[in-house]
């Protein structure tokens, strides 16, 4: 048999067709920290980039930082019922929320490890962000103290995610805990942090990962996005061989299947000139092809 072919094992691979490449072992799928950038501008676009990367934390850090100086309990209340739909954003574009998600989102949060934590119980610090929110709007009284609390680590919190995002985004986040990264370079050491995707398990045809085409853009988000639930639900599971395969091929397999150049895996199914010839046809080409 040649390598990767699986039909002797027998179990899902013993229907191929044809000699189908699959991996032969458990492996993982690496993004290099310089391939972050163009991967996320090229599935979301530029403006999304940056906006992700720089804008959003610079407008959200000085609206929170002229709170700490001039806001009031109602300027709190608006705030943070924008924190709280920011973070619905967050959930729904990381996949954090158990729901959804996009690329730029899916990618943190795997890189990160976070998104084995998805759960839909997050959305209940949405709603507890939007009551707080509500009740500083609303009351009649004025907790400066409390307001300047809020909007200093309102403050806080966005410049620590957006120098976090800023740096994985660029690809320049070094592969050190979470709290250290955020302090210059030149004070780290270690590697720059890449994505690791993974595991992506035995019996998975390579050339449904390879054959990716950057330029089915509306089909690539979902079959990264897949991917990622894949393999996250594979190690949440603790899933190997034949069980943690099923689950990539119900979670991740359509999806690269629709982002594929080439969906058609078999190597050795031949050429399929001359089907259609009637049968005097082929008698015909025979013949000719006797004479070369």
């Amino acid at each position: 048999m040649p390598p990767g072919d699986l039909r002797r094992d027998g179990g899902p691979y013993k229907e191929d067709p044809g000699y189908i490449y699959r991996l032969p072992n458990d492996t993982w799928v690496e993004f290099a920290p310089t391939f972050i950038e163009p991967l996320i501008t090229g599935v979301a676009g530029k403006f999304i980039f940056r906006l992700l990367s720089f804008w959003l934390w610079l407008v959200l850090g000085l609206l929170f930082l002229a709170g700490f100086f001039w806001g009031r309990a109602r300027h709190a209340g608006i705030l943070v019922i924008l924190v709280a739909v920011l973070i619905a954003g967050v959930l729904a574009g990381t996949g954090m929320g158990g729901l959804g998600g996009t690329v730029p989102g899916a990618l943190m949060m795997a890189a990160s490890g976070m998104l084995e934590m998805a759960h839909w119980l997050w959305w209940l610090a949405v709603v507890a962000v939007a009551a707080v929110g509500l009740w500083l709007l609303l009351t009649n009284k004025e907790p400066r103290k409390l307001v300047k609390w809020l909007f200093a680590l309102l403050f806080i919190g966005t410049t620590f995610t957006g120098i976090l995002a800023h740096k994985f985004l660029n690809g320049r986040l070094r592969n050190v805990p979470l709290p250290l990264a955020v302090l210059p370079d030149s004070l780290l050491s270690g590697d720059y942090k890449g994505v690791n995707v993974g595991p992506i398990p035995r019996g998975t045809p390579v050339d449904l990962l390879m054959n990716l085409d950057p330029e089915k853009k509306n089909k690539l988000p979902a079959a990264i996005l897949g991917l990622v639930r894949a393999t996250v639900d594979i190690r949440k599971q603790h899933l190997t061989g034949d069980d943690a395969y099923k689950v990539f091929s119900k979670k991740a397999l359509p999806g690269l299947v629709e982002a594929s150049k080439c969906p058609d895996y078999v190597l050795d199914r031949g050429h399929w000139f001359g089907e259609q010839l009637k049968p005097d046809e082929k008698e015909a080409l025979i013949e000719f092809l006797k004479t070369l």
